[in-house]
């Protein structure tokens, strides 16, 4: 039954595309958010999505902006002294970065309990 309703379905979607229904939608050709909250407390979604709304970046996101703008002046820069202040500004937000990516991916490990003799 599953594989009928499938089918039924592709032909819909098939003869909606021939129809050119699909064309000139809100946002067509503009990139899908795909914004995964799954790992958001579902407590805190609310509040995620009004401060992302309004602009305001988590510090992961804000130093992966920056890291991708210091790499961009770095490869501009023909300035000996600029490159190296760059590469050690680059180097300190990337360390930052992999460090708060680091905690959020870590699985906490739990040690087995010893038994008292």
């Amino acid at each position: 039954m599953d594989d009928a309703v499938a089918r039924i379905a592709e032909q819909k979607i098939r003869e909606a595309q021939e129809q050119g229904e699909f064309e000139h939608l809100p946002g067509e050709g503009k990139p899908l958010d795909l914004l995964d909250l799954s790992l958001v407390p579902e407590e805190l979604r609310v509040a995620f999505l009004a401060l992302r709304n309004a602009g305001y970046l988590s510090e992961e996101a804000q130093l992966r902006k920056e890291v991708a703008q210091l790499e961009a002046s770095l490869a501009a820069s023909r300035d000996e002294a600029e490159r190296l202040d760059l590469t050690r500004q680059l180097r300190d937000k990337s360390l930052r970065l992999a460090y708060i990516s680091e905690r959020w991916t870590k699985k906490p490990r739990f040690s087995k309990p010893r038994r008292r003799r």
